[in-house]
């Protein structure tokens, strides 16, 4: 196993600051990681945006569930995949992913790359969320830019929730009103593979224009086979 991996699977990607510090050594070349995973980073100017994760190494199993698209498999195939961890009752972070998300779809449906690229959100509130809010909350978003890319929200029971984010290593903590929870972004090639996960730093966070913009730059290339 990687250094990063087993960062990963045991403290989840929610953990921001320790994760980020260790990321930042790798990055400096005091740690290392295996052969075939790496570090790099997004940056505009001399502002690091974001860390990539690249070629994590994560055993990941199909998983069967219920989302706003019917019954699915988890990793999803054929088309390259985008995913992020939400709830709508989110008071922060989840709306930021949503607006990069709605950023990435404007560039999927300009570029004509809709039937290559769909947008998949784990959710992470299955005790109070429901497919109703959901979809409402996705039109509020999107609006009419879901009429030709697909945004898949997965949503169902807590049982087989938590089995889904055991297996993509999603850190979910339930409190009595708020949620804490991985953040960041996944992206899986069109075998359902890993290949990117992207941590914002709190410089991205602020950045959504340019992180977006930079991140297109990623699914763009992973599109086209890169």
């Amino acid at each position: 196993m990687g250094l990063l991996r087993n960062l990963y699977i045991y403290i989840g990607i929610v953990a921001v600051a320790a994760v980020t510090a260790i990321v930042a050594l790798v990055v400096s070349g005091l740690l290392h990681t295996s052969s075939g995973e790496g570090v790099e980073y997004i940056k505009a100017d001399s502002t690091v945006l974001a860390y990539v994760i690249k070629n994590p190494n994560f055993s990941i199993i199909t998983i069967y569930a219920n989302s706003t698209h019917g019954n699915i498999s988890l990793p999803i195939k054929v088309r390259v995949s985008i995913m992020t961890f939400q709830y709508i009752r989110c008071p922060d972070i989840c709306h930021w992913e949503s607006y990069v998300f709605v950023y990435l779809m404007n560039k999927t449906a300009s570029y004509k790359l809709e039937n290559d690229i769909v947008f998949l959100t784990i959710d992470v509130d299955p005790w109070r969320s429901t497919f109703e809010d959901v979809i409402s909350y996705q039109r509020s978003r999107a609006g009419k830019l879901l009429d030709s890319v697909s945004w898949i929200w997965v949503l169902d029971s807590v049982d087989k929730m938590v089995e889904i984010w055991r297996d993509f290593r999603i850190f979910v903590a339930r409190s009595d009103y708020l949620i804490t929870h991985s953040a960041g972004f996944y992206i899986f090639d069109r075998d359902g593979r890993l290949v990117y996960i992207i941590q914002p730093t709190q410089d991205g966070w602020r950045n959504l224009d340019k992180l977006a913009q930079e991140m297109w730059k990623i699914i763009y290339n992973t599109v086209k086979g890169g």
